[in-house]
């Protein structure tokens, strides 16, 4: 009997030129508002201009970039208030999540979470933190995808994308980033003994911590996905 083998992914070039742009969008490497540069980005990429909007299409739809009539594609900015309303939303879609995960989730996908959280922690430890933060996002999505609630799946997947950019500036100082791993360190314990009375409201003030770390970059003109400061 031959062994099972996993089919290899193959990912077309659009969707890799997306991850990339991301990045770029995520780790301020694109500023908000500008109009993005196709063809500075074509010449730096190595692609043609085809994969570029094709991958800009893909992150319209996710909220990261928006397309101005007669000018192009530039990464979307948010404002203040905008941002709050979403924390508020994504916390309680995170911390209803948890619930179901500890109810529903299998062994199996509630290992794979405890493998990314170790994974998460040796990155934070190598100061490394464009890992750290795709690790982390990969642990809240993996927990979501637990619940076995396609709709919240796809709910938190559109918010979450919005929010991907106020996430990562979350951990820009070393207390922040210190005070997230310890969190992640309860979420895990809680997770594995499948104490959804702990968890849910842990999660919920988690996610809702965002704010207090991230509220003072509004206003910043050089933060990119960012507008102004609330009055």
């Amino acid at each position: 009997m031959s062994p099972t083998v996993s089919r290899i992914e193959r990912r077309s070039l659009h969707d890799v030129v997306a991850d990339r742009l991301r990045d770029m969008i995520v780790e301020g490497g694109l500023a908000p508002g500008i109009v993005i540069p196709e063809m500075e980005l074509c010449q730096s990429l190595g692609v043609s201009r085809t994969p570029i909007r094709e991958a800009l299409k893909l992150l319209v739809q996710e909220g990261l970039v928006e397309y101005l009539p007669k000018r192009g594609f530039a990464v979307r900015m948010l404002e203040a208030g905008e941002a709050l309303q979403m924390l508020e939303l994504l916390a309680e879609l995170e911390g209803f999540a948890t619930s179901l995960a500890c109810e529903r989730g299998s062994d199996g996908g509630i290992r794979e979470i405890a493998q990314l959280h170790e994974a998460m922690l040796i990155a934070h430890r190598a100061g490394d933190m464009s890992r750290y933060f795709k690790l982390n996002q990969d642990i809240h999505d993996g927990i979501v995808r637990l619940s076995e609630n396609q709709p919240l799946v796809e709910a938190h997947r559109r918010l979450s994308s919005r929010l991907r950019r106020v996430r990562f500036l979350s951990n820009r100082e070393e207390s922040d980033w210190k005070a997230s791993v310890a969190d992640h360190e309860a979420i895990l314990t809680c997770l594995l003994a499948r104490d959804a009375a702990a968890l849910r409201p842990l999660m919920t003030r988690h996610v809702r911590d965002i704010w207090q770390a991230v509220k003072s970059s509004f206003g910043e003109a050089a933060v990119p996905g960012i507008a102004r400061k609330a009055g």
